[in-house]
């Protein structure tokens, strides 16, 4: 069974940790140059980040990821609900030790569930890797341009009837 747990601003450091490591290992070593390492790391993206998850609307989430109550993986997004319901996943990874298992899609089914009953109605995710590109293909994305940093865009439009954003 999968299960969501919502992290507070207190339990903020320790998420930075994983996603720290996460970066080190999945992002940083195939794409990313030294100075996004000292931005990610620093404190001008930790409290913006920090100051997202206070606000009363448009609120950021970061949320641990759990299977059968062991920590599989965690995620981080913002609903904006001004934006037809706009769902951005700023990060998502399944720790190394439970990828390649269906966890991801099973995480993502959950995640997608508890967002819409938050008023998600679609979905963009980034993308680094072909291997990232290939996993959200699996779960209903498809390739939307690229962002105004030019990196690669997809979208997920969660319902049929929702109007194109």
């Amino acid at each position: 069974m999968i299960e969501i747990k919502k992290i507070s601003v207190e339990e903020i450091d320790d998420f930075w940790k994983l996603h720290w490591e996460h970066l080190t290992n999945d992002v940083f070593g195939v794409v990313r140059g030294v100075g996004d390492r000292e931005y990610y790391r620093g404190p001008v993206y930790r409290g913006a980040i920090r100051e997202e998850m206070l606000l009363e609307k448009d609120e950021h989430h970061l949320v641990y990821l759990f299977e059968n109550g062991t920590k599989v993986g965690a995620s981080h997004f913002t609903i904006y609900r001004g934006a037809f319901g706009k769902c951005y996943i700023l990060d998502f990874w399944i720790f190394p030790e439970f990828r390649n298992q269906g966890t991801g899609s099973r995480c993502f089914e959950k995640l997608l569930e508890h967002t819409k009953a938050d008023g998600a109605q679609y979905y963009t995710v980034n993308v680094m890797t072909e291997a990232c590109r290939q996993f959200w293909l699996r779960q209903g994305f498809e390739d939307d341009g690229k962002d105004e940093f030019d990196v690669p865009l997809m979208v997920r439009r969660s319902m049929p009837d929702n109007p194109s954003p």
